[in-house]
């Protein structure tokens, strides 16, 4: 499949919104009504979504998935400490006993036909585009996805080259 999410976005930035709890970002574009048919839960991917960019420091620090972790600790009252490498996200954290039920992991070619749902945890092996130096190189990344791009760390786009995508159900 092709995908064409170049200069298709329109973030706000993160000092201009507010973040008490009130759903304050527009929802993505993305089909809603298959997302929900596949058991997508639309309010706990809106809080994820908030939540990544909300604490989104825009540099690189190496810690992407240790803050989609700290995210999922705050949203579904966890205490995981480590994630390990970020394109083993999904077995190291997401497929844990306390999240069981909370995040299904999807058909990456679904993406191409319906969009990537907000809060969507979305996962790249290492060396995929963008991320062949430094800690990427050997890691990989991840983040929530928001408006088809992910936030973690840094703000990334490339999701068309992911490895994993999981929905929060």
């Amino acid at each position: 499949p092709k995908f064409n999410f170049s200069n298709t976005f329109s973030i706000p930035k993160v000092d201009s919104m507010q973040f008490t709890g009130q759903t304050t970002l527009k929802v993505g574009k993305f089909d809603m009504a298959y997302w929900e048919k596949q058991g997508y839960n639309k309010k706990m991917g809106k809080k994820l979504a908030e939540d990544a960019v909300a604490h989104c420091k825009f540099k690189a620090d190496a810690g992407c998935v240790g803050y989609t972790r700290r995210t999922i600790n705050r949203l579904y009252g966890t205490n995981f400490t480590n994630a390990g490498k970020a394109y083993l996200f999904g077995k190291t954290i997401l497929s844990r006993p306390e999240l069981a039920g909370k995040f299904k992991k999807i058909n990456k070619a679904d993406i191409a036909k319906y969009g990537v749902p907000d809060g969507a945890i979305v996962l790249y092996n290492p060396g995929s585009r963008g991320l062949t130096k430094g800690a990427a190189a050997r890691c990989g990344h991840g983040g929530i996805a928001y408006n088809n791009v992910t936030y973690s760390d840094v703000k990334f786009g490339h999701i068309e080259t992911c490895s994993e995508i999981w929905i929060p159900v």
